[in-house]
């Protein structure tokens, strides 16, 4: 019995692994619950689980990707597991936990991008200075860096430093014309200067980016109904509830709409 016992511990981490490249492979193809279900007859160990962790946390299964994270993080101890709790629990709008798990990230790895991530939660949390404070020291670790200087811009948009946020927003899309997240505030920032023609064309340089972002038809939705386009804006909801079907956001300015158009009607 031992000598098979030796001979199970030798194979099984290939096997564990071709395995788990299977499973990889049904996420690709979009063959999620089959994924979730292989992954849950427990036997991949602690690399399946975090891999079913993962797959809970991108299709926003919250709860279930939060429970496995808690319990997995403090033994395997990897800078990844914390970024991912953190991404979770922030998600789930527990931002004093999530704060503390990028902390835990950083010190088992500091890297610009999560110090970038946590003054985002920083500022969700209420906490403006410490959140500027953290910008700056992930801009300082890569002055360059993309993910650092969009997270800023959008920080300096919604802390209303406009002109800031233009120049930030400007230089990286100076160096990467694909980057339809930088698009989105920079329409954002004409949109909240009235200049809705400037804002129209970067929200649809940004969705002819990426079509498939829901939060972009939001904000162009929004335009539309400033601009007293009521027909494209109730267009462009339709398009945030066919990508993201449990957003809370269109119901009410659906219904704004709808009470504008009766009153033209009696007009």
């Amino acid at each position: 019995m031992k000598c098979i016992f030796i001979l199970f511990l030798l194979l099984s981490p290939s096997i564990i692994s071709q395995d788990i490249k299977q499973v990889r492979q049904l996420k690709e193809l979009g063959k999620i619950e089959e994924a979730i279900q292989t992954l849950n007859t427990g036997k991949f160990g602690a690399e399946g689980e975090r891999l079913l962790a993962r797959i809970y946390l991108e299709n926003e299964m919250l709860e279930e990707a939060l429970k496995i994270y808690t319990k997995l993080c403090p033994s395997l101890s990897s800078h990844d597991c914390y970024n991912e709790l953190a991404i979770t629990q922030a998600s789930l709008e527990k931002y004093p936990d999530a704060i503390q798990s990028f902390q835990k990230a950083i010190e088992l790895e500091p890297n610009a991008s999560t110090y970038s991530s946590l003054a985002q939660v920083y500022f969700m949390n209420g906490e403006i200075e410490k959140a500027e404070k953290t910008h700056l020291k992930a801009l300082e670790m890569a002055p360059m860096g993309i993910i650092p200087r969009i997270n800023y811009g959008v920080f300096l948009v919604k802390t209303k430093k406009y002109s800031r946020a233009q120049t930030v927003l400007n230089s990286v899309l100076s160096e990467n014309k694909s980057l339809y997240y930088a698009e989105l505030y920079l329409g954002i920032i004409h949109y909240m200067k009235e200049e809705y023609n400037t804002a129209l064309i970067h929200f649809n340089r940004a969705i002819e980016i990426n079509p498939d972002y829901y939060d972009l038809y939001y904000h162009r939705a929004l335009l539309y109904y400033k601009k007293g386009d009521y027909s494209n804006s109730l267009a462009d909801l339709e398009m945030v509830d066919q990508l993201f079907p449990k957003n809370k956001k269109t119901e009410a300015v659906r219904k704004v709409i709808k009470k504008n158009i009766k009153v033209q009607d009696k007009i």
